[in-house]
């Protein structure tokens, strides 16, 4: 019991050692490391050349990704105001075919399907707008990723 006593206090004391060591030795280093800093004189750089090549490719693809999106923009104005002068032409052409069936003396049986039509009509175009719409951010989703 003695002899395994003294084997166990003889790795503890070796194991302290050891740590002892190693922190002696790490602030050696940390010392020679911070003399070596100190005397070392430093020189201002003879190149201060920045390289721009990618900050300018950069500054192009953004560019012409706002330029694309100005493109988009203009498009999308000039299919809306398209769509804003067939939709006064489409109103005008409902009044005078209404105005004409009036005069020609449909019935109101008839008139009620034109008119239930129109807004399964409207339906349908709203409908492929959103379907549209999911489309083209599903599209612009994925190709962000």
């Amino acid at each position: 019991m003695r002899v395994d006593q003294l084997k166990y206090d003889i790795r503890h004391l070796q194991a302290a050692l050891k740590l002892y060591q190693d922190k002696k030795q790490r602030r050696e280093t940390e010392l020679a490391e911070r003399e070596s800093l100190l005397n070392k004189r430093f020189t201002a750089n003879t190149e201060t050349s920045i390289d721009i090549d990618y900050s300018l490719q950069h500054h192009n693809s953004m560019q012409n990704a706002h330029r694309g999106v100005d493109e988009m923009i203009w498009t999308g104005s000039n299919v809306l105001d398209g769509l804003r002068s067939q939709r006064e032409t489409l109103k005008g052409a409902r009044k005078r075919i209404l105005d004409v069936g009036n005069t020609l003396g449909l019935s109101n049986q008839t008139m009620k399907m034109i008119e239930r039509r129109l807004v399964e009509d409207k339906y349908v175009m709203y409908g492929g707008m959103f379907v549209t719409t999911v489309i083209i951010c599903l599209i612009v989703y994925v190709w962000i990723l």
